[in-house]
């Protein structure tokens, strides 16, 4: 068994004849990134796609699909699917509304990490429902924004881990009394990811797990 997805997995439907269909997957595969350089963006990647289309408006999947009519693929034990005009989306004046904003940028950057950390949690996600996985991936995505850009974390590993918290103990993490003030501590470069860990033993780790179910009794952390 792989321990990687394919690159491409998917199940397209279209009314396109196969030059039309090629031209069309391939429009948006190289663009500005969010510098202004060029870059290749594996959409068609079942981890970038998922996330991506959380990210995207209306406008730009539709975009994006182009003379797919239904584009199904395989993600975290579960087929998901989006529909497309059937039709390509006219480029006026050099713009590419399929393609990803600053903001969106930013996000999709993590998007391995993301996998991964999903692969990590101790549910199996395909044992839960298609609305519990996109909200994994929701918050999973927003506690990775949080860490590179507030509180400075580069290492995958450290992203990983502060990830994995705000996974399962959700807010209780955040506001434990024996972490007041190690936050902007961390964000400053004064303590280290390690050291933040080593303030925490058994019985907080018990604190925040009561904690987080008392307030989600039914789904945890999850929600």
């Amino acid at each position: 068994m792989q321990k990687s997805p394919p690159i491409l997995c998917a199940w397209l439907e279209s009314a396109a004849d196969p030059e039309r269909l090629v031209r069309g997957l391939t429009r948006f595969l190289i663009g500005p990134g969010v510098d202004g350089r060029q870059v290749y963006w594996r959409y068609y990647d079942p981890r970038v796609l998922a996330l991506t289309l959380q990210l995207f408006s209306g406008e730009q999947t539709r975009a994006l699909m182009g003379p797919v009519t239904q584009w199904r693929f395989p993600w975290n034990g579960h087929w998901w699917g989006v529909t497309g005009p059937g039709e390509e989306v006219d480029l006026l004046g050099g713009s590419q509304p399929a393609w990803p904003d600053a903001s969106q940028w930013h996000s999709l950057a993590h998007c391995d990490v993301l996998d991964k950390v999903l692969r990590q949690l101790p549910e199996s996600l395909a044992a839960c429902t298609p609305p519990e996985i996109l909200l994994y991936l929701r918050r999973g995505d927003s506690a990775l924004m949080h860490a590179r850009q507030v509180l400075k974390l580069t290492v995958p590993g450290e992203l990983m881990g502060y990830a994995l918290l705000c996974l399962r103990y959700g807010s209780a993490i955040l506001d434990h009394p024996p972490l007041h003030g190690a936050w902007p501590a961390l964000a400053s470069g004064e303590l280290s990811w390690n050291a933040l860990l080593q303030r925490l033993g058994p019985d907080d780790y018990r604190q925040m797990d009561a904690l987080c179910h008392l307030m989600s009794p039914t789904t945890g952390a999850a929600q």
